[in-house]
């Protein structure tokens, strides 16, 4: 039997009004799944292992034995690490820096072994197989996302963290490096490190954890086991009925028939070359949806910064609606004919705001563009119009923080 590291039982924390239940339970060399209903409770529970936010009640037992609500939160803080899918570092910050020079108060021998352990020949081994690729002087805005995840998972070995969280990391690392991580992940667990994934995509769960816990409604009440691993599982408890994936399909299949015959491409990039990409092509027509693989984590940026005029490319055209544009046109065509959503939901102070309604974010590139009242307000009517075919109009009118991911 593995060796218990953690054991809440009818926790509860609180962040702002909101109230979540939690029951967390994971032992040495297991990989633990936690999946919510919505991003404010997988946010309230990442909140907790951070440090943010306390437990108001509950038993909570550390290798076996009863620990105080008080004692909590400075034993998760010295056996948890949190690799999250971004951090905000300074330039001048290196590999060095944060693994090392950063840890204060630990005086000249604390120091001394310190390197003693970073010269050791079992962290060569540990090195070796996280295949560390950067060097130590380098800054940390330079590494990649997997080499920044090699680093968190070496900081974790050497500072003997025995959990380690994943915070939502399927929506940074490509298909490739997700592989690559959780071939690291497998590495330490044969170790005896543990692993929370906090995530909200489900094959990714299914492939890489012994069990399942679900947050629905501010609560842990549900567990998944191994055999039960089906997507159809997942979702009739999280709608709390079974809609069948068959009825969405019909939904979005029944949308595209609008659109079934050839049209003209509404946007087009011919040969588009700037600082970080090649030459790229591609053509997106009215009802279809199109897919660029992103494998060195700047091309989307790029477009990015090519939509709001931040930065110009170095040769080709792109067009709309089969009419070229320069970099200030693109960038006045933002909220009239161009739409653009610029990071990944949930993320505090990006493009979907968790406060707003969903017509609420909807309307923010549109409205302020309107000066009188009674525009602004017949622009929300046919957004409403239009959302209504995709969403029903009580879910518009609610904050994004209480949707489902779906």
């Amino acid at each position: 039997m593995k060796e218990e590291l953690i054991r809440i039982e009818n926790g509860k924390i609180r962040k702002g009004d909101h109230l979540l239940d939690i029951d967390v339970e994971i032992s040495r060399g297991e990989s633990i799944g936690i999946i919510s209903d919505n991003l404010m409770n997988s946010e309230a529970f990442l909140d907790f292992f951070r440090g943010n936010l306390r437990l108001e009640q509950g038993k909570v037992y550390f290798l076996g034995e009863r620990t105080s609500m008080e004692e909590t939160g400075k034993r998760i803080t010295e056996s948890t690490m949190i690799l999250e899918r971004k951090n905000k570092f300074s330039p001048e910050l290196t590999a060095w820096d944060f693994l090392v020079a950063l840890r204060g108060g630990i005086g000249r021998n604390g120091k001394k072994e310190q390197l003693k352990r970073f010269y050791s020949p079992e962290a060569e081994e540990v090195r070796k197989n996280l295949e560390i690729d950067f060097q130590w002087r380098d800054s940390l805005v330079s590494l990649t996302p997997l080499s920044l995840c090699r680093l968190y998972l070496f900081k974790a070995w050497f500072y003997h963290y025995e959990i380690m969280v994943l915070g939502h990391i399927t929506e940074v690392l490509r298909e490739n490096d997700i592989h690559k991580l959780m071939e690291y992940v497998e590495y330490f667990l044969q170790r005896g490190m543990a692993f929370l994934l906090v995530d909200q995509e489900s094959d990714f769960l299914f492939s890489h954890t012994c069990r399942i816990d679900i947050l629905k409604s501010g609560i842990t009440c549900y567990r998944l086991f191994p055999e039960q691993f089906e997507e159809e599982t997942l979702i009739h408890i999280m709608r709390g009925k079974d809609h069948g994936k068959e009825r969405d399909m019909d939904k979005i299949s029944g949308k595209k028939e609008k659109y079934s015959s050839i049209s003209a491409p509404v946007l087009e990039f011919d040969k588009v070359v700037s600082d970080v990409t090649d030459e790229l092509t591609f053509q997106i027509r009215k009802g279809e949806i199109g897919v660029l693989l992103d494998y060195n984590y700047q091309t989307a940026f790029e477009m990015r910064k090519i939509f709001l005029n931040e930065k110009r490319w170095k040769r080709g055209q792109i067009r709309v609606n089969g009419t070229a544009c320069s970099p200030t046109g693109i960038s006045s065509m933002l909220g009239k004919e161009i739409g653009i959503q610029l990071e990944n939901p949930g993320k505090k102070g990006k493009t979907l705001y968790c406060n707003l309604s969903g017509l609420e974010n909807l309307s923010s590139v549109l409205i302020p563009k309107m000066g009188s009242w009674l525009v602004r307000k017949k622009i929300e009517r046919n957004i409403m119009k239009e959302a209504s075919e995709w969403f029903d109009e009580e879910l518009l009118r609610q904050k994004v923080s209480e949707w489902s991911p779906e």
